[in-house]
């Protein structure tokens, strides 16, 4: 018999989450505190896809990079994913997550390079994908990602005259990752928007964790 029964209890969740905000919003800032928090001391690996920028925030706390090129392919972030686990990190940052759809080699890129039937391509290409994310949801470590999202603007007419007025951000149709419900729990610090809900899993922040996304957090006041 494959299948073993065993009684219910209460263990730790390895979280699964996504931060969200446009270009210098702080998103990569947010995510190294976050993992700070998650595990004081621990190991911290940063996959970064710009230019190395996670190392201008080194002085939060120590933590590894992948100085992270082209092509972003799905299986090259499942290859990152498996280093970080194999050498035991307990907090893997993706920076960003948002190449894996839309950056050179990513699959918009495998997709439109593909001949054939675009529709029926889908079905070659989306498999990948959702692989990467399988991958993810089976992780025995903190997984946080960072996503793209764009400034939302409007053009309305102030007395007479026609201005453009800033929205504020919105989520990216280039993030292709599943959420437990269309309108995820989130916390909004700055334009940086912390989505409870990612990959099928729920998670909430603790105020200690809380407080390190905080204006009250020394760091903020250097």
């Amino acid at each position: 018999m494959s299948f073993q029964i065993k009684k219910a209890e209460r263990t730790k969740v390895k979280l699964k989450l996504a931060v969200e905000g446009p270009s210098g919003s702080g998103k990569t800032y947010s995510s190294l505190l976050i993992a700070r928090g998650l595990a004081p001391g621990g190991k911290v690996l940063v996959v970064d896809t710009e230019n190395s920028s996670a190392s201008l925030f080194s002085n939060l706390c120590d933590f590894d990079t992948i100085d992270f090129k082209p092509p972003y392919t799905p299986e090259r972030y499942r290859e990152a994913l498996k280093m970080a686990v194999a050498a035991k990190y307990d907090v893997l940052i993706f920076d960003s997550g948002s190449h894996e759809w839309v950056g050179t080699g990513g699959c918009l890129e495998i997709h439109d390079n593909m001949p054939g039937n675009t529709w029926a391509n889908w079905s070659k290409v989306t498999p990948r994908h959702d692989a990467f994310v399988a991958e993810m949801l089976q992780a025995p470590i903190h997984i946080i990602m960072t996503l793209r999202s764009k400034e939302e603007y409007v053009q309305e007419e102030v007395n007479g005259k026609q201005k453009i007025k800033k929205m504020g951000a919105r989520q990216s149709r280039e993030n292709k990752y599943k959420r437990l419900n269309n309108k995820p729990m989130s916390l909004v610090f700055n334009k940086v928007i912390i989505h409870y809900f990612f990959f099928h899993y729920s998670f909430f922040l603790t105020i200690k964790q809380i407080k390190y996304l905080s204006l009250e957090h020394p760091l903020y006041k250097k």
